[in-house]
């Protein structure tokens, strides 16, 4: 978890840390960012495994989001442009 707390920045880690349970590794309360948050990218070709629940990645070459049902990747459009 230290390794993408620090992908995410130092200002995110420290609002993280004031809300992180540390016994349970629970996020609890509103999380503001200042600042956008940035996905993992990966290609469909290179996934990595599903099985972990709940993590969501972008999609570069599908242009989607996708999100770990624990067993599989779920895609999810993106949608026209703003």
């Amino acid at each position: 978890m230290s390794s993408i707390l620090s992908q995410l920045g130092t200002a995110v880690k420290n609002k993280l840390d004031l809300k992180l349970n540390k016994s349970g590794g629970t996020v609890t309360g509103d999380l503001t960012l200042n600042s956008p948050l940035k996905l993992a990218a990966y290609n469909s070709n290179s996934l990595p495994s599903a099985g972990t629940a709940m993590r969501i990645i972008y999609v570069s070459d599908l242009d989607c989001i996708a999100v770990d049902d624990g067993t599989n990747w779920r895609k999810i459009d993106l949608g026209t442009t703003l």
